[in-house]
Parts: structure tokens; sequence; C-alpha cells
């Protein structure tokens, strides 16, 4: 029983840390979107 249960706090643990992951990402992209955008009207 317990390893069912540790097996799904991994799947948890891991679609969590995608999530996070996809979010950093997309704020990265927007980032250096943002950055190039200023510098051309810099």
């Amino acid at each position: 029983m317990e390893i069912v249960l540790s097996g799904v706090r991994d799947q948890e643990f891991f679609m969590v840390f995608k999530l996070h992951f996809i979010i950093i990402d997309t704020y990265n992209t927007k980032v250096n979107l943002y950055t190039k955008v200023g510098k051309l009207f810099e």
C-alpha cells in the first residue's frame, strides 16, 4: 500500500515540478521579449 502511495506522491511532485518549469520558461520568454522591445524603443 505504501509503495502505491509514494508512487502517487512522486507523480504529483513531478506534475508540480513540470508546472513550475513551464511557468518559469514562460516568464523568461516574456522577459526576453520585453527586453528586446525595450531596446527597440530606447
